[in-house]
């Protein structure tokens, strides 16, 4: 029968439990048959000969392993009815762990690392900062808390990994040969603070080969065999709850502004006043409405030390990468420009627009494209549309040497679709009598201040602004200075030649120009060689030129990055091999499968968004380069600049899938034992 002082429910009951691991020949039994109590106060030793099933009993008792028989209560509750998310949210709330091998990150601070306890519970920053430095104070490390672990010494590291297990009060501590990997002097240092703890009113169990702990000790479990015999030391001597370890321990002076705890009290550490979605009367679902927050810095900070793990694999996999997307760019660049190109010829020509333009007259020896020739067409052709194009270059010193200039019939504007934006477009009447007026492309007209009305001189002669274009055609003509047109009659030369006839007929581009050929080689015109372009010629031509830069260029952009993300899932399958510790110390502290498996695929895709924009500030001045020198018009575009660092991301994810699937399956027992 137990003394007044136990009648309170176990903290830890085990009934039956057993655990087996499959294997070629068979199942092995780790562990056969484990059953007994632990109550709340209590020092539970776990002793027994290596292979005897001490570890997977306290993987068991972690909750980082599930039994294969019998069953487990923690605080009353069987944990065989909590989900995964919910026994992850459980570790984190209740146990702390210390580990042999201290499970240190070994770049961080003493701080940092007991900071990381809070990584996947929802404390406030300031308030898990008090507590961490609290933590290091009662572990006498007040000094060293900027220190990195790498730096510190064996026993130091350990009482790190005290603190961290200590800094949210937990209701259960597991340690497993805390003392394993110490000098006598460090290991005397350790045991005290466990007598403290123990003294204060924390329930801990410790595997350990020290059996001169069992003076201290209030429970013996004996592993022989896979299975577990205990002996009660001191059934009556559990301390009371009226003097609880986080009551008693005066953990150091660390306050943070506003936190609510002073120093007359120490701060208290209780679960229950803190975080009462974490209290010991907690409910299950408690725990997992009660989400971890999610800090920006600690974030970020995780992905830095995972991405430089190993830095010159890093770079290599960046400027692969980076290669890659600047191919992509130009190659997007490049799609965009000719389908701007598509769009401005369609603008240029019209619909179902016929361009007809001298071809080796000078060759062969015929005769130019002249206004008699538009006349006759005309006269045949009633019916149609037509144009007369002749461009003119004016002399300098005027306004207009800045635009491109054209000399048109008035049903150039017709034929191109435009619409006044201000004022009036050319009519019959101003070719007819020849006046000196002209119509002017938007940008133009707003960056030199003109209105209609406005006179403009142009190659010395002066001309009356009639009305605006629209840029969106016109400034195909004009370039980046914009498109000025007049009549054909206010800018005439001697031999009346055309650039250009722009038809349209009723029966569509190809037979429009079968028509309008044979009429103009008929051999007293003396026109000489002509040449019909219709849209769909000129698309064609596009089109072939797209399907040509499309697969050179893609060819090279699928071939980088193929590459990079080859090396990519290289890197991070190697970074999963270096960081098994870093898993299993994460999932001993309650972090799931899914936020092990967003770190790596969350490291990929910020490399790969990185290399996204380091190709695009790569290909920004090839593009230039290019576009000036080369036939293919390129085009950064908006749309580049969205679709570069989306792709980024869908490529770092799909680097990312097998080695964060491969890091979130990571048995979290197993790799804190070889990792």
């Amino acid at each position: 029968m137990r003394a007044p002082s136990d009648l309170r429910p176990p903290l830890l009951r085990l009934t039956n439990v057993a655990r087996a691991f499959p294997a070629p020949g068979g199942a092995v039994a780790a562990l056969r048959e484990a059953s007994f109590e632990v109550m709340p106060g209590e020092f539970a030793l776990l002793t027994g000969p290596s292979g005897a099933g001490k570890t997977t009993l306290l993987n068991l008792l972690a909750l980082l392993d599930t039994p294969t028989a019998g069953r487990l209560w923690f605080d009353g509750q069987a944990t065989d009815d909590l989900s995964e998310a919910q026994r992850n949210a459980w570790r984190a709330a209740r146990l702390g762990m210390v580990f042999q091998r201290f499970c240190l990150l070994p770049h961080r601070t003493a701080l940092e690392n007991v900071l990381f306890r809070f990584r996947y519970l929802p404390v406030p920053r300031h308030a898990a900062r008090a507590r961490a430095l609290a933590a290091l104070e009662s572990v006498g490390l007040a000094e060293q808390v900027h220190r990195r672990a790498r730096l510190l010494s064996a026993g130091e590291m350990q009482r790190v990994a005290i603190a961290r297990a200590i800094a949210h009060p937990p209701r259960l501590l597991l340690a497993d040969e805390p003392t394993g990997n110490l000098d006598q002097a460090a290991a005397e240092q350790v045991l005290e603070i466990f007598r403290r703890l123990h003294t204060g009113g924390l329930t801990i169990v410790m595997v350990t080969h020290n059996e001169a702990l069992l003076k201290i000790a209030t429970r013996h479990l004996r592993c022989r065999d896979g299975c577990v015999e205990q002996s009660s030391m001191l059934p009556a001597g559990v301390p009371e709850e009226s003097g609880t370890w986080h009551q008693k321990i005066q953990v150091g002076q660390a306050m943070s502004k506003g936190s609510g705890f002073g120093l007359e009290a120490g701060i208290s550490l209780n679960p229950d006043t803190l975080n009462p979605g974490f209290s010991e009367r907690a409910g299950k679902n408690d725990l997992i409405r009660a989400a971890p927050r999610f800090r920006a810095r600690p974030a970020m900070r995780d992905l830095a030390e995972g991405l430089t793990l190993r830095p010159g694999r890093m770079l290599l996999v960046l400027g692969a990468l980076a290669a890659g997307f600047a191919a992509l760019t130009l190659l997007l660049s490049a799609l965009s420009g000719l389908r701007a190109a598509a769009r401005t010829l369609r603008t240029e020509l019209g619909a179902e627009v016929v361009a007809i333009v001298p071809a080796g007259e000078r060759a062969s020896g015929g005769g130019l494209l002249t206004e008699a020739h538009l006349r006759c067409l005309s006269r045949n052709f009633p019916a149609w549309s037509m144009a007369g194009v002749r461009r003119f270059t004016p002399a300098p010193g005027g306004a207009g040497t800045k635009l491109a200039a054209l000399a048109a019939s008035p049903a150039l504007a017709e034929l191109r679709g435009w619409r006044p934006v201000d004022g009036r477009l050319l009519d019959g009447a101003d070719e007819l009598n020849g006046a000196r007026c002209a119509v002017v492309s938007a940008a133009a007209c707003a960056r030199n201040g003109w209105r209609p009305g406005a006179a403009i001189t142009v190659g010395g002669q002066v001309f009356t602004l009639v009305g605006i274009l629209p840029d969106d055609g016109a400034a195909a003509d004009g370039g980046a200075e914009g498109l000025l047109v007049v009549p054909l009659a206010a800018w005439p030369v001697a031999d009346a030649r055309l650039d250009m006839l722009l038809v349209r007929g009723p029966r569509g581009p190809e037979q429009t120009a079968a028509a309008a050929l044979a009429l103009l080689r008929q051999p007293d015109l003396r026109v000489g060689a002509l040449a019909a372009t219709t849209p769909e010629m000129l698309l064609a031509g596009l089109r072939r030129l797209q399907r040509n830069v499309g697969l050179l260029a893609g060819g090279a952009a699928g071939f980088g990055l193929f590459l990079g993300a080859a090396l990519l899932t290289t890197l991070l399958g190697a970074s999963v091999r270096d960081r098994t510790l870093e898993i299993g110390l994460r999932r001993a502290l309650g972090a799931g499968r899914g936020a092990i498996a967003a770190l790596f695929v969350a490291e990929a895709c910020l490399l790969t968004a990185a290399a996204a924009d380091f190709g695009l500030l790569l290909a920004l001045p090839a593009a230039r380069l290019l576009s000036q020198f080369g036939p293919v018009p390129f085009a950064v575009t908006p749309a580049v600049w969205l679709l570069l660092p989306l792709a980024g991301l869908v490529l770092g994810a799909l680097a990312a899938w097998s080695p964060a699937r491969a890091a979130a399956r990571l048995p979290p027992a197993e790799t804190l034992r070889d990792g």
